[in-house]
């Protein structure tokens, strides 16, 4: 996958290498245009591409529900 920024510095755009589909993730939103994270709670791949694109820690991001 490739993250790219998209619009801003929370505003990330991701494209799967072998598919070219592209997906937008939102990290201050806590969205991904696949729709899991704010469904689930938990981050999608996308949302954990562009957070390691970030250096930032996936797990800061996980809902509290899962958290003990």
């Amino acid at each position: 996958m490739g993250v790219g920024i998209w619009s801003n510095d929370e505003i990330f755009q991701v494209v799967h290498v072998h598919t070219k589909q592209a997906f937008i993730v939102d990290i201050a939103r806590r969205m991904c245009t696949c729709n899991f994270w704010e469904l689930v709670g938990i981050l999608c791949r996308h949302a954990v591409a562009t957070l390691r694109y970030r250096m930032q820690r996936p797990d800061e991001f996980v809902d509290e529900c899962y958290s003990k």
